[in-house]
């Protein structure tokens, strides 16, 4: 009876760490998707990680340089989110330092409020995905 217990709690813990994995990952997606853009900085600053929130310094002035290694350093948070294990806190930050001005309605791209709804979005579409 132990093992069949033990069997079952295993299964439940893999099954919520991939509900959590599939829900950053959908929300960072909804993020990405709805920063306005001028240089690529802010929507290539949404960084995922596991345990600590990442803690990079950025600038108000990229260089179009820096958007790719931003966007690389985006991707292998991504990554490590197979890392992830019930217990652990998720994260998803973006340090730009005019990322709150933006979600306050400044770019006529993007409504007030678009990281929120962005987050609403992505829970919903993860929760979708495992109610098949």
């Amino acid at each position: 009876m132990t093992a069949q217990v033990d069997r079952i709690v295993k299964e439940l813990e893999e099954l919520g760490e991939r509900i959590v994995r599939a829900i950053v990952f959908e929300i960072n997606a909804e993020l990405v998707a709805s920063t306005p853009v001028d240089t690529g900085w802010a929507r290539a600053n949404w960084i995922p990680s596991v345990g600590t929130p990442n803690g990079s310094t950025r600038t108000n002035r990229p260089t179009p340089a820096m958007v790719p290694g931003a966007a690389a350093e985006q991707a292998a948070g991504l990554a490590s989110l197979s890392a992830f294990r019930l217990g652990q806190t998720a994260f998803i930050v973006n340090n730009v330092p005019y990322i709150l001005r933006l979600n306050a309605g400044r770019s006529s791209q993007a409504p007030s409020g678009f990281v929120d709804r962005a987050v609403e979005r992505g829970v919903q579409k993860a929760a979708r995905s495992f109610a098949r």
